[in-house]
């Protein structure tokens, strides 16, 4: 599908106070999964399963001036979404894969992603030491904080609308603001995660089946979207709206049983 449509969409969802990740209601974005689908079996050798914890981010250049904490912010911070031994299986295959897609070009203006290659990360399999997932200490005296990686081992991705950025789920990585320069077109992209459907996932949290994003009903729609703005929380503020208008799909067999699909994208228009 058409990238430029999907960053479009976000931008008309933002703009009618909805977070990016409410753009998974439509089609065209679980084309885009199905179409990175086989390119993530091919990178971890089987087949795969998605996790529950996508999302959508597009960025405000005025409202990181505010330092707002709003929904569709970059995650500002080098960090890791797991540990290594969560990432890897005992040979040290990775069996986690964290993908990273721009629906429009990316800069260093407009809110690049930034990683830290494993070659610069002393910690990158080192779970049993607290700098492993403690990428950065914020220390008591004068208000310091300090990087456990190489700060010269650090890569920008500057990347163009529909490439595919992907790595081992325990690289650090976080993504920068969008500056003056580049507000004009602030970076747009989504994230997922795909797992080896061989190795156990969350049981709380069960991964989506490939067949399963052929026909996913509007409520399960709803609850992911759900699932994923409390997934991420502690990186924005949910507006209170958008809590009372997700409420009652948190869970699953929660809600309408049969909503509609089109008075339910209206609301996300409004």
């Amino acid at each position: 599908p058409p990238l430029r449509t999907i960053a479009d969409g976000i931008r008309d969802l933002q703009a009618s106070g909805w977070p990016p990740v409410a753009v998974f209601m439509y089609d065209e974005v679980w084309e885009v999964v199905a179409a990175i689908w086989p390119f993530a079996e091919a990178l971890l050798g089987g087949a795969v399963v998605l996790e529950p914890s996508f999302t959508a981010f597009r960025l405000s250049h005025e409202k990181s001036q505010e330092n707002n904490k709003y929904v569709g912010t970059n995650f500002g911070l080098p960090h890791r979404d797991y540990t290594y031994a969560e990432t890897a299986d005992a040979e040290g295959a990775p069996r986690l894969l964290s993908v990273w897609i721009p629906l429009n070009d990316i800069t260093l203006d407009n809110g690049c992603m930034y990683v830290v290659p494993k070659e610069f990360d002393f910690n990158f399999d080192r779970d049993h030491v607290h700098e492993h997932k403690q990428v950065i200490t914020h220390g008591a005296v004068k208000n310091l904080s300090f990087l456990h990686f190489a700060l010269n081992g650090i890569r920008a991705l500057p990347s163009s609308a529909g490439c595919i950025n992907a790595w081992q789920s325990n690289l650090i990585h976080w993504g920068s603001n969008c500056s003056r320069r580049g507000r004009d077109d602030p970076r747009a992209s989504l994230a997922f995660v795909f797992r080896l459907a061989n190795s156990a996932p969350d049981p709380e949290c069960p991964p989506l089946r490939r067949e399963e994003i052929r026909d996913i009903s509007v409520r399960r729609r709803l609850h992911f979207i759900t699932r994923a703005l409390v997934y991420f929380k502690h990186w924005y503020n949910i507006p209170e709206h958008v809590k009372h208008m997700l409420a009652p799909y948190q869970q699953p067999n929660e809600g309408p049983k049969h909503p509609n699909k089109d008075q339910v994208c209206k609301g996300f228009s409004k």
